[in-house]
């Protein structure tokens, strides 16, 4: 069963410790990245729901992947406040549809991921970005 597709795990609504360690995670990270910019005044209720948004968009990724993508933001954008979509803009660039084959856009549309595309029978990075661009499926 190693060189099988696997189906992509169902998205979970209950957090689990781990999740909820690195949403966690997440948010101080969010907050020592936003500290070299300006601090807009902003009511409580308003900064946890932008921080809910930061969180839900870099939820599916590794520590080092954002890590790695706040540090490059910081190193070029010294000036602009970043938005979680420029530190998603990152996480995603060199994933291209043309890169992959007719075989891969098969199994991920149908949300499986192709043996090509695992590491240690996980979906890889780049499966994981097109099984949610595909399924909307957060592997």
């Amino acid at each position: 069963m190693h060189n099988q597709p696997m189906k992509a795990p169902p998205t979970s609504h209950v957090a689990s410790p781990n999740a909820v360690q690195h949403d966690e995670w997440i948010a101080g990270r969010v907050k020592v990245l936003l500290s070299h910019y300006f601090q807009p005044n902003m009511p409580r209720d308003q900064e946890e729901a932008a921080m809910d948004d930061w969180i839900d968009l870099l939820e599916p990724y590794s520590q080092d992947e954002i890590q790695d993508a706040c540090r490059q933001y910081l190193s070029t954008e010294p000036r602009v406040r970043p938005t979680p979509g420029a530190i998603l803009s990152i996480l995603n660039r060199g994933y291209s549809e043309a890169d992959l084959t007719v075989h891969q856009k098969s199994f991920l549309r149908d949300g499986l991921v192709p043996p090509s595309m695992q590491v240690d029978g996980k979906p890889n990075r780049a499966a994981r970005h097109w099984l949610k661009i595909y399924r909307g499926i957060e592997a």
